[in-house]
């Protein structure tokens, strides 16, 4: 299996063979050849040439920016499997109405609460749906370059598979945060264990930082604001210039916490249990200084998610 990352910066390719990571690429964008140009079917399929061969005979799945996206996690009364399809249909759209002609919908199951017993247990999912308009403008750019595309990915789900096939030091009775910040948006989700016990998506992502810097600078696109802020929180000596972009990232940085801690102070009501760390994912995870203070403001050791 290959899977294809469309990042803000660049893009990442990793071929995986019964688990283990055979091969990887990261490349970042040329200038004015990100998703969404009549450039990018080229590029794409110029930098996936080293995996070609073998990308005729596997599957492609593809995490790319879905602006559409919207999500709810379901506590719902247990009923019949059959049933079940029809109570998550018609509990999402009532909170959120969509036109089904133009928009795919989907859910998945969650493990739960594992501490809930006998009465107490419910069904929980999480639902979702994305215009299909998105996920045309996606799998069009792969079919230009002579790719098919076998499957999305939200990026949410994509940090819960981790956690849910790998949950080594993740214990069933201890909650952890993981947070996944795109660019539009981000998702938070708590566990424990391999359940997912909460799970959020708001409209809060790395966009409003890099909007902060390109209203001081005009002329940046925006993946040239991204690489000035990831330089300004990279290892080397302070200058004006990463003091200024510093300073201008703060206040949009500081929404993203409160969107955090109301999450996690509504997540935390009648529970009476600690938060042991949050993992964060997403390009915010390549950005230490500002993981480490995400961690200090909310008062939970935190961590990026490799």
């Amino acid at each position: 299996m290959v899977g294809v990352h469309l990042d803000l910066d660049a893009l990442r390719v990793v071929e995986v063979n019964r688990g283990r990571i055979v091969r990887w690429s990261v490349v970042p964008y040329p200038a004015g050849q990100a998703l969404g140009t009549k450039e990018f079917p080229a590029f794409l399929k110029a930098r996936l040439g080293d995996f070609d061969s073998m990308l005729r005979h596997t599957a492609i799945w593809v995490v790319g920016p879905i602006p559409s996206l919207q999500m709810r996690f379901l506590t719902l009364p247990r009923t019949r499997p059959r049933q079940l399809s029809n109570l998550v249909y018609w509990t999402f759209r009532k909170e959120i109405p969509f036109d089904a002609a133009q928009t795919t919908f989907d859910y998945d199951a969650e493990g739960g609460d594992p501490a809930a017993t006998g009465s107490a247990k419910k069904t929980d999912v999480t639902a979702y749906t994305v215009a299909q308009a998105d996920v045309a403008a996606l799998t069009d750019a792969f079919e230009q370059a002579g790719f098919h595309v076998d499957g999305l990915l939200l990026p949410s789900f994509a940090m819960r598979n981790l956690f849910r096939n790998h949950p080594a030091g993740l214990h069933a009775t201890e909650a952890v945060m993981a947070l996944y910040v795109g660019d539009d948006s981000s998702a938070i989700m708590f566990l424990k264990g391999r359940n997912v016990v909460s799970h959020r998506l708001f409209k809060t992502g790395l966009g409003v930082m890099l909007d902060a810097v390109r209203d001081r600078h005009p002329d940046w696109d925006a993946r040239t604001a991204f690489q000035a802020i990831c330089a300004a929180y990279g290892a080397g000596a302070a200058d004006p210039e990463r003091d200024s972009i510093r300073e201008v990232v703060q206040p949009p940085f500081g929404r993203l916490i409160q969107q955090v801690e109301r999450s996690l102070s509504a997540y935390l009501v009648g529970r009476d249990e600690n938060i042991k760390a949050i993992f964060v994912a997403g390009a915010l995870a390549g950005m230490p200084p500002l993981v480490a203070e995400l961690g200090s403001r909310l008062g939970v050791k935190s961590r990026p998610l490799d």
